[in-house]
């Protein structure tokens, strides 16, 4: 049988290791956050797993966005309930998040994110909370940032300015350029990397930590 209202869990062995007890939310909006999610997972699209998955985001602004997990016969079209609400969100012109909460259920545990998930909700930012609710409606309260520590965000990158950037014109040998992609990674190497199969010649625009590597 639910609980009337909801009951916050500290850190435990039980799936809530990332528990804190402070909360920036008022109990009331806990509650309302968390009543908006299991309704969603109701909606769960699950016919694979049978797993119901609901979450549900408190927007800046005071909104309740909600989604829902949608499977697919091709498993890997499967789409999160943290990923539905946040596209639905976007959508609807969102972009900044107070709370997520999460439901499902998996006995005593709570249930996380998934990985992918998790760095959908970087995207957003780290320090806004994430709730994790089962049914009955027992709780724990954590951070993005604790989710996915040490994680690859925003902020590793400057959007239409390459401020640490430097252009290298010439030819680079073949063992300079391995290493350089290691320490680069591809995420880190622009649009406008150009190879001239003629001179051999390499167009590379890179972060300040690589340019060692060049010299």
């Amino acid at each position: 049988m639910a609980q009337s209202s909801p009951q916050q869990v500290g850190p435990s062995s039980s799936g809530a290791t990332l528990a804190e007890m402070d909360k920036l939310l008022t109990d009331e909006e806990v509650e309302r956050l968390i009543d908006a999610s299991l309704a969603a997972r109701l909606n769960a699209y699950c016919p694979y797993s049978k797993f119901q998955v609901g979450a549900a985001l408190l927007t800046k602004d005071g909104s309740t966005i909600t989604g829902c997990n949608v499977e697919n016969i091709s498993y890997g079209l499967t789409v999160c309930a943290e990923r539905t609400a946040v596209c639905r969100a976007v959508a609807e012109g969102q972009r900044k998040f107070r709370a997520i909460a999460i439901t499902a259920e998996m006995g005593n545990r709570f249930v996380g994110p998934c990985g992918a998930c998790r760095q959908t909700l970087v995207e957003f930012g780290l320090d806004w909370e994430v709730y994790l609710a089962t049914p009955d409606k027992r709780y724990m309260k954590t951070t993005v940032a604790k989710l996915i520590p040490d994680s690859f965000s925003p902020e590793w990158v400057t959007l239409g300015e390459r401020q640490e950037g430097t252009r290298y014109h010439g030819c680079v040998y073949i063992d300079q350029l391995i290493g350089l992609l290691a320490t680069c990674g591809p995420r880190r190497l622009h649009e406008d990397t150009h190879i001239n199969a003629q001179t051999l010649s390499i167009t590379i625009t890179c972060p300040a930590s690589a340019r060692k590597q060049l010299s």
